[in-house]
């Protein structure tokens, strides 16, 4: 969560937060990635569409980089819907519409629940 001070003087939460595609960093998520990556390859084999993950969606604050949400972005398609909404919201909401919108906590490690 972000400071009273900064909450306050910010009107956007594009002000204090920004959003970025990103590899997958976790085991799981590289792990999750090659799987899809192969499966996509074995589909478009046999002429089926499925798109492995664009990676994930991040979510930092300006002020110290501090990433506070990552979540799993899905394929292309899903991840630019994903980002043009993300992206929208930082520009329409206030910080703390934002961080309730996405229950943004004080997480210390970064992670969105």
């Amino acid at each position: 969560m972000t400071s009273p001070d900064a909450l306050s003087d910010a009107t956007h939460a594009a002000e204090v937060y920004e959003a970025e595609l990103a590899p997958a960093r976790t085991a799981a998520g590289v792990v999750r990635g090659v799987l899809r990556g192969a499966a996509a390859l074995a589909h478009q084999l046999v002429g089926d569409a499925l798109h492995p993950s664009a990676g994930d969606l991040v979510v930092r604050r300006r002020c110290d980089d501090a990433e506070v949400m990552r979540i799993d972005a899905g394929d292309g398609e899903q991840a630019a819907y994903l980002m043009d909404h993300v992206r929208r919201q930082l520009e329409e909401l206030t910080p703390a519409q934002f961080e309730e919108a996405w229950t943004l906590g004080d997480s210390e490690d970064g992670d969105a629940p």
